[in-house]
């Protein structure tokens, strides 16, 4: 159970990557794309689900979720959004809540982090997270974004 919850989050930006993956128009971007989503993705998965969903594991199953979840989203404007637009729009903090939410309700649930992290790098490709943050990418409702 715990793994199909996690993969068809990690799939919910399939659709995004398909639109847009002419934007990767040099081998350089290709390699940061990939890389980044095979690094990002079991550091912030041990450490947003990891570590903080053990060190809160006597509080209510619900609270410790939410506290998880609301630091994750949290986490992504106010760091990565420094410079990403992408990442300074509301839809960002919800969609990376609900995110963080399902990945941490598998990690309770399965007491291992594999398929969160599976599901994170499959997330940090599909939604052009370099691409993102390196403004190459701007979502056409944002300002900057292609009209």
């Amino acid at each position: 159970m715990g793994d199909t919850l996690a993969i068809a989050v990690g799939l919910i930006p399939l659709l995004l990557f398909l639109l847009n993956w002419s934007l990767f128009d040099s081998f350089v971007l290709v390699l940061a794309w990939f890389f980044f989503a095979l690094i990002n993705a079991p550091l912030e998965e041990g450490y947003w689900r990891g570590l903080l969903l053990d060190k809160t594991a006597g509080w209510p199953g619900w609270l410790s979720v939410l506290y998880s979840s609301f630091f994750f989203a949290l986490n992504h404007p106010l760091t990565f959004g420094v410079h990403s637009i992408a990442n300074r729009h509301p839809v960002t903090l919800v969609s990376t809540f609900i995110m963080g939410a399902a990945w941490a309700v598998v990690y309770r649930r399965t007491g291992s982090l594999r398929w969160p992290v599976i599901a994170h790098v499959l997330v940090d490709l599909f939604n052009l997270s370099v691409l993102a943050f390196l403004n190459i990418y701007i979502p056409a409702a944002l300002p900057g974004g292609p009209g």
